[in-house]
């Protein structure tokens, strides 16, 4: 009896035994499923601090990102009807950090009038999605009640019933590029419509654009000269030594004005006024060159008319007095040189006062502009005749020798005596060929130009028959 109480109890020893290890076991496997848990944990853990340093770091990138674009930030709760702006958004337009709210309405009562519709129509089509992006371009009014041209974009976020629930966007200030648009437009329109010829060209003078008004002045379109150098309106008047100035002048100054001959498409020569000018952008570099031209042709054939009737008689076209004894004294310079001979000879048309008071004016006028012609014809290129008034004429040249000088006055003396209007005046031939001149020669080797001028003219008062010749 006593052996089957032991048995028992030993069977009992060894269940509990088992037990035991059961639940031994059960706490190991509890240890390592909590180790596993604790590591889970930890993995946990520092999978959410390096998610929250990536997003402190996006954060800071975003915040680097605006700041560098200078571009505002704006996020609207449209649940809610509460607004975040960035503190550069408030800054934009002259304002603190407290002194917008947090309410949407902040950004809509600040958009002008006039543009208040346009923004609107924007954001509702967008939100109710018509269209795929929000864009518009509005003006905003400023702290100091002024207006800034601004660019706003922003994207929407819909929940599960299509609802739009969030609106974020940037604020880009467009006033400074807006301005400059709108004087390009204004330079445009200038250029377009003035009268003068305008040409731009790069800082290698080749030509980008023209006007209307160039085209009309030169014969030359725009895509005909668009990509060539301006030197293809060169006249070939102008010596390289001309440029080569203008050149320095607009590289030193920045500027250049003055006349130019240059060619037009159809090959007619014409003057300019020309006034080129250097672009320069922000570091001071020359980037273009713009240069205005106006035609002053008819200005410039004023000009030279006025001097010609300065210093040339009306009727025959010769020099005057002046002019004569301007190229007299630059003679008689040259003959103290060389030590050659200048002659002058004066010649006084006889009986010319007879032709007037007979035949009238305009056939003395006549008489003269032959007499003129004939003796022209015994002139070279460096001689010089001219009209000293009435129908005195002084003849100047320089020769080698004194019998050429008195050779060359015969020559002319004849053919003065030849009748002077064989077809036109017929009725003057008879009379013409027994006209007389007094011509007298003066030759001088120095001495001023006016006792030349004051000797020929006494010798053809008389007072000197024979030629004379000063030392």
């Amino acid at each position: 009896m006593g052996d089957v109480n032991d048995r028992d109890d030993i069977q009992g020893i060894k269940e509990q035994l088992r037990e035991l290890e059961r639940q031994n076991k059960l706490l190991k496997q509890s240890v390592a499923q909590g180790d596993r848990i604790q590591k889970m944990w930890q993995d946990s853990v520092d999978e959410l601090k390096k998610t929250k340093k990536a997003l402190k770091q996006s954060e800071e990138r975003f915040e680097l990102a605006m700041e560098g674009s200078r571009d505002g930030v704006w996020d609207w709760d449209l649940e809610t009807k509460r607004a975040f702006y960035s503190t550069r958004s408030k800054a934009m337009l002259g304002y603190s950090e407290d002194e917008i709210g947090d309410e949407i309405d902040e950004t809509l009562n600040r958009v002008h009038p006039e543009d208040a519709h346009k923004f609107r129509r924007a954001a509702d089509a967008y939100l109710a999605r018509v269209v795929d992006r929000f864009e518009v371009i509005v003006r905003m009014r400023t702290k100091s009640e002024g207006y800034r041209w601004v660019l706003t974009r922003g994207k929407a976020i819909w929940n599960r019933a299509g609802k739009p629930v969030r609106f974020v966007g940037t604020t880009v200030d467009l006033t400074e590029r807006m301005e400059i648009e709108q004087q390009l437009k204004l330079g445009a329109q200038v250029m377009e419509f003035t009268s003068e010829g305008v040409i731009v060209t790069n800082k290698d003078a080749i030509i980008e654009a023209v006007n209307p008004a160039f085209t009309e002045l030169t014969g030359y379109t725009q895509e005909e000269v668009v990509g060539k150098s301006p030197s293809l309106l060169a006249s070939g008047r102008h010596p390289p030594e001309f440029f080569q100035e203008m050149w320095r002048t607009l590289k030193e100054e920045g500027s250049w004005s003055g006349e130019i001959w240059n060619r037009r498409h159809d090959g007619q020569l014409f003057a300019e006024a020309l006034r080129i000018s250097a672009i320069y952008n922000q570091r001071g570099e020359v980037t273009h060159y713009v240069g205005i031209l106006s035609d002053v042709t008819e200005q410039r054939k004023r000009v030279e008319d006025l001097q010609h009737m300065a210093f040339h008689d009306a009727l025959t076209g010769l020099p005057n007095r002046l002019v004569f004894n301007d190229r007299l004294g630059q003679a008689i310079r040259h003959a103290k040189r060389s030590g050659e001979k200048i002659a002058v000879l004066f010649f006084d048309l006889d009986k010319f006062k007879a032709v007037n008071d007979t035949y009238g004016h305009k056939v003395g006028d006549l008489l003269l502009k032959g007499v003129t012609e004939r003796v022209q014809t015994c002139l070279r290129d460096e001689d010089t005749i001219a009209r000293v008034g009435g129908g005195r004429v002084l003849r100047g040249a320089s020769w080698r020798w004194k019998g050429t000088a008195l050779c060359r006055s015969g020559t002319a003396h004849h053919r003065q005596s030849q009748p002077a209007f064989r077809s036109r005046r017929e009725y003057l031939q008879d009379w013409l060929q027994y006209r007389d001149q007094s011509l007298s020669p003066a030759l001088h080797g120095s001495g001023p130009a006016s006792e030349v001028c004051r000797r020929s003219a006494i010798c053809s008062q008389g007072r000197w028959q024979e030629p004379l010749c000063f030392s």
